[in-house]
């Protein structure tokens, strides 16, 4: 199963109202790009100016079944599809969970 498509994504742990939707593009059979849409918010009303989109999108390789990582300005990254669906996204301001639209 393909795990492109569009997800609603919250931050694990303090993630202080975090909320927005990403998409997951698969490149290929071993590249995902996956962006942050406008209109991200923290703490239920704060907007996110600069989204992970465009050049600052996450682009990653496969690292194994289910599982793609990469690096953006030093920091890693990284997406891994769960059992129950979801995908755990280890982005560059913390942890997440994506759960499909």
């Amino acid at each position: 199963m393909s795990i492109a498509g569009e997800y609603h994504a919250t931050k694990e742990h303090m993630g202080c109202g975090y909320t927005s939707t990403w998409t997951v593009t698969a490149v290929d059979d071993d590249t995902v790009v996956v962006s942050e849409h406008c209109g991200s918010y923290c703490c239920g009303c704060v907007p996110n100016p600069c989204p992970k989109a465009g050049c600052c999108a996450h682009h990653m390789t496969r690292a194994s079944d289910g599982s793609y990582s990469g690096s953006l300005g030093g920091k890693p990254i990284k997406l891994t599809a769960q059992p129950d669906g979801t995908l755990h996204h280890l982005t560059t301001d913390g942890p997440m969970i994506m759960t499909r639209r």
